[in-house]
């Protein structure tokens, strides 16, 4: 990972690859964190899955990351994320994939105290659609 030194702010900004400019952080699991990022090349945010640097010694845990981004790649259904590449460099692991905006199910449901069963329903049928 490359680390720069915006000229404008004088922040660091990460790149990976040569190519993924890595921006704010959306969330953070047991293996990984996601971060916002727009892809240089192309010009369009992407969402970037970096595994934890801790994790990066075990190969376990690298095989399983990648197989995760092998299999992902696979499905094509506009209710499932597109993965758009990988990164591997310097004890640093990534996924790159599409980058969609909104709220998770787990705010949605949040966000409501009740929900209409047409609304219930919908939400299920995009779930199942994409299974």
């Amino acid at each position: 990972m490359d680390d720069r030194r915006s000229s404008a702010t004088g922040a660091a900004q990460r790149v990976l690859g040569n190519r993924y400019e890595v921006l704010d952080k959306i969330g953070s699991g047991g293996m990984a964190t996601v971060w916002r990022g727009v892809d240089t090349v192309l010009s369009r945010p992407v969402a970037i899955k970096i595994l934890h640097e801790h994790l990066t010694d075990d190969q376990s845990f690298v095989d399983r990351f990648r197989l995760e981004a092998r299999r992902a790649a696979r499905l094509t259904h506009h209710n499932i994320v597109a993965i758009y590449d990988t990164v591997t460099e310097k004890g640093c692991e990534a996924i790159v994939m599409e980058l969609v905006e909104g709220q998770t199910l787990r705010q949605r449901f949040a966000a409501s105290t009740t929900l209409e069963e047409a609304k219930i329903r919908s939400i299920g049928a995009d779930i199942a659609a994409a299974l």
